[in-house]
């Protein structure tokens, strides 16, 4: 969510750890890029601290990019392809669970993951109701792993009128949505933090979210991977994220 803003954004977590600042950088053709700086050269050119952007970091997309404005996914841009463990961990579990083509009445089905969209949520956020609907094929289901923050996830039918089902979701669960429940809306009205009421919430999950343990400890973040059968060429693998 902040490339519109600010462009590709590298090594986001580590300047966070090494408390950066954006800077412009200058290039060899006089053109200004943002780049991570430190001390008083980096706050004289105003750029936002990487702690500020880590914490206002609401979603990234892994595989093809998700233009969330048009909820389609771009494919005429270039993309690195899902990383390769968490693609395998989601078509080894669809496996186990032995789902079946046609809704059940088919061959076991042939489940191929190759995007996700990764959203971070902080001590007050919250999803409203919504469907996944911007992938091709529908039967094909959504694999949603919880890290982080307990929350409240709330899973209904094929309209709003109907009232949701609340479960309980913990770091470490994995909700599958396939046959009817993936057509479903679904969203996540709280999540649990223990910051309800503590003044200086935002201070403390500041200091905190410098190490993996406290940035989770104050933040929930959920990885749906999906199949969008896309067709764009894909990016050699890169050993840094980009968000």
């Amino acid at each position: 969510n902040h490339t519109k803003k600010y462009g590709r954004i590298a090594n986001l977590w580590r300047a966070a750890q090494a408390d950066a600042r954006l800077s412009k950088a200058r290039k060899g053709n006089g053109e200004g890029d943002w780049d991570w700086g430190h001390g008083p050269g980096a706050e004289a050119d105003g750029g936002d601290s990487a702690r500020k952007i880590l914490e206002k970091l609401r979603w990234i997309t892994l595989g093809p990019q998700f233009d969330w404005t048009t909820r389609v996914y771009r494919e005429d841009e270039p993309y690195r392809e899902l990383p390769l463990k968490l693609k395998a961990l989601a078509e080894g579990l669809v496996s186990e669970l032995g789902l079946r083509e046609g809704g059940g009445c088919g061959g076991r089905m042939t489940y191929v993951a190759d995007a996700a969209l990764v959203n971070f949520y902080g001590h007050k956020d919250t999803l409203g109701g919504h469907r996944d609907d911007a992938e091709l094929d529908q039967s094909q289901p959504l694999v949603s792993m919880s890290l982080g923050c307990d929350a409240v996830f709330l899973l209904g039918q094929r309209t709003k009128a109907c009232k949701p089902t609340a479960m309980r979701v913990r770091s470490g669960d994995i909700v599958v949505l396939a046959g009817e429940a993936r057509r479903c809306y679904h969203g996540v009205p709280r999540i649990f933090t223990g910051l309800s009421g503590v003044d200086n919430a935002a201070a403390l999950i500041t200091a905190q979210a410098t190490t993996v343990q406290g940035y989770l400890a104050n933040h929930r973040i959920n990885i749906s991977v999906r199949n969008v059968a896309a067709s764009a060429p894909a990016l050699e693998q890169s050993s840094e994220s980009e968000e």
